[in-house]
């Protein structure tokens, strides 16, 4: 076993073992402040997941409860064009993957998907040989995170260890990215309560000048009457 981690760092980059890989990306997960965007979530799992597992690229992509709130991270140098994927590009995948926390082979998923009408963006992906592995990341309310791994380097296969290395770093990060949007949706709880607040503060204050105004109309009326009932008396 030591002769293989020592040619394994000389060709590949290194070895890896459950702990490692594991320990390394919790450690950098813990780093993160639950105020942190998503943004740099994702950003610091695809480049950490490049490079521990030692594969060519990683893809993250993220998509929140809001359609239009999608996050894309490429770490790596992809043969394939990632970029400008959504989710909503991918409806198959994301409805298939949003029941499973298991990785995934890309050849097992086009099997799942046999018979399914595939969007363009699925088509390309799924056909992609340079990609080779899907892990989902479960949020909130139907939000999702879809890791997508090119091969190892060497182009050695992903074995059972690794897969377990990834369902647990998917378990991981599902629980941060929940995390972030507890503490972003409390807050957001927060400020719509003080704004709630204001706003009775506000109009407690109109309702006081109003009647304040009404009060004192009342009484410069009453003075008026008064002062021409006087008036007539005097005469």
């Amino acid at each position: 076993r030591g002769a293989r981690r020592f040619v394994d760092f000389l060709l590949y980059g290194g070895w890896y073992d459950y702990p490692s890989v594991v320990g390394n990306i919790s450690s950098n997960l813990r780093m993160i402040a639950y105020d942190n965007g998503i943004e740099d979530i994702v950003t610091l799992l695809s480049d950490s997941i490049q490079s521990n597992m030692k594969v060519y690229w990683v893809c993250l992509l993220w998509q929140g409860r809001e359609a239009a709130h999608t996050v894309v991270s490429t770490a790596g140098q992809p043969n394939v064009i990632l970029g400008k994927i959504k989710m909503k590009n991918l409806p198959n995948i994301k409805t298939y993957m949003q029941s499973h926390s298991q990785p995934m082979m890309s050849r097992e998923l086009v099997k799942q998907l046999d018979g399914a009408s595939l969007s363009e963006a699925e088509h390309k992906l799924l056909n992609d040989h340079s990609v080779r592995l899907w892990v989902p990341i479960r949020g909130l309310n139907q939000s999702l995170g879809l890791f997508i791994l090119s091969s190892k380097y060497g182009g050695e296969s992903f074995n059972d260890d690794d897969l377990n290395i990834l369902e647990m770093v998917g378990r991981q990060a599902s629980i941060t990215f929940q995390n972030v949007q507890l503490v972003h949706e409390l807050k957001q709880t927060a400020r719509e309560n003080e704004q709630y607040k204001k706003e009775i503060i506000r109009t407690r204050e109109e309702e006081r000048k109003r009647l304040s105004r009404e009060l004192h109309d009342q009484v410069i009326q009453a003075l008026v009457g008064l002062n021409y009932q006087l008036a007539h008396l005097s005469e």
